[in-house]
């Protein structure tokens, strides 16, 4: 009988839940929907203790916005692959992935035969350039005093010309090979070579085993160096006359949260892609780089220019996962306020007040709720 008679009561005053709420400690409120409508009752003492306040609808300057995505990457010389000039088979791969590793740091091994015939010609160069210089000042001398003719002089000079460029070449190809020649005696020559890091960051990718065949400029692995994150994102044509350097972006990586990060417009692509988009390149805000990784994908707003708009503060929106909602006062006396619960479809939440859209038709009389407000249906 009592519960027929509490079904009656809720029909007849249209969902009106009235909540006391002394002896809350979990929620501020509690509200009943019915018919797409909910109404809301909270006692004087109860909206103080909460430190609730209310507030009209005011206007507030929004900014227009463009709603686009990329991916956080890095400069081109903050990315190097790493390869051999030269095949062979990788001897000595002691790195893994994530490592870091510094400049100039030895990363591998690799063996070659060819390593063995260069070192050995080098030598064997040098030596022989020694002996076609001496001779050359010998045809010199006896060329100034009369005793030799020209044609022995002009032939021990471009012979010691010709093996001075052979042994430079040389010395610049076990340059690249990473190989110091100057280190190269006839005891110590060897069919490895070591290959270093061009840069400092983290081993991203390998491409190979030790043991594995490899040839010239096969790539072994990668290494990028995170301290220059940026974003690259791409408007489309139409929107790209409206972009200029130092605007404002905020982005988030949906895969990673929904947390709000910033940056900056620094440079903007001069050229259309072919999905007639435009790159636009965003320097990330300081101490954020290190959440993130080059490749992520990201959700990005761009701000443009600013124009008032009918907002409330932020703290009035109430978030219920995929729907949110506004309590209006619609009646108050001494010992209770009463709202209703409006749902709305908001705009931007910027500076502390969120925009409320043309659909919501506004009355700038009417009162609503801010503070932290906890809804819970019944």
């Amino acid at each position: 009988m009592k519960n027929h008679l509490s079904y009656i009561r809720v029909l007849l005053i249209l969902s009106l839940f009235i909540s006391c709420g002394k002896e809350q400690s979990e929620d501020s409120a509690d509200s009943q929907s019915t018919n797409n409508s909910s109404f809301l009752t909270i006692s004087a003492d109860q909206f103080e203790k909460e430190g609730y306040r209310l507030d009209t609808i005011t206007s507030s300057l929004f900014p227009s916005v463009i709603r686009t995505n990329g991916v956080i990457d890095v400069p081109p010389n903050s990315r190097a692959t790493i390869s051999a000039l030269l095949g062979g088979y990788i001897k000595d791969f002691p790195l893994l992935v994530g490592e870091s590793v510094a400049r100039g740091q030895k990363l591998l091994t690799i063996e070659n035969l060819e390593f063995l015939e260069l070192q050995q010609q080098f030598l064997e160069n040098e030596q022989r350039q020694e002996y076609l210089r001496l001779e050359y000042l010998r045809q010199k001398e006896l060329f100034d005093e009369k005793i030799s003719s020209q044609k022995n002089y002009m032939k021990a000079q471009n012979e010691y010309e010709k093996i001075k460029i052979q042994h430079e070449g040389l010395r610049k190809k076990l340059i690249m090979l990473d190989i110091n020649p100057d280190q190269i005696r006839p005891e110590n020559i060897s069919s490895t070579a070591a290959i270093y890091a061009p840069i400092s960051g983290s081993v991203t990718k390998i491409f190979v085993n030790t043991g594995m065949p490899v040839t010239a400029n096969t790539p072994i692995m990668e290494v990028v160096n995170s301290e220059h994150l940026h974003l690259e994102i791409r408007v489309f044509e139409k929107d790209v006359l409206r972009i200029h350097k130092g605007q404002m972006i905020k982005f988030r990586v949906p895969e990673y949260s929904e947390m709000l990060f910033d940056a900056e417009v620094y440079l903007i692509g001069q050229s259309i892609g072919d999905d007639r988009t435009v790159m636009i390149h965003a320097h990330l805000e300081e101490g954020v780089k290190e959440k993130f990784i080059p490749g992520m994908y990201v959700q990005a707003d761009i701000f443009l220019q600013e124009s008032m708009g009918e907002a409330l503060p932020e703290e009035a929106l109430i978030d219920e996962g995929d729907k949110f909602y506004l309590l209006e006062m619609i009646h108050s006396d001494e010992t209770t306020y009463q709202f209703r619960k409006r749902e709305i479809n908001p705009g931007l939440v910027y500076k502390g007040f969120v925009q409320l859209n043309s659909d919501f038709a506004p009355d700038k009389k009417k009162k609503y709720l801010v503070g932290d407000i906890r809804v819970k249906s019944e």
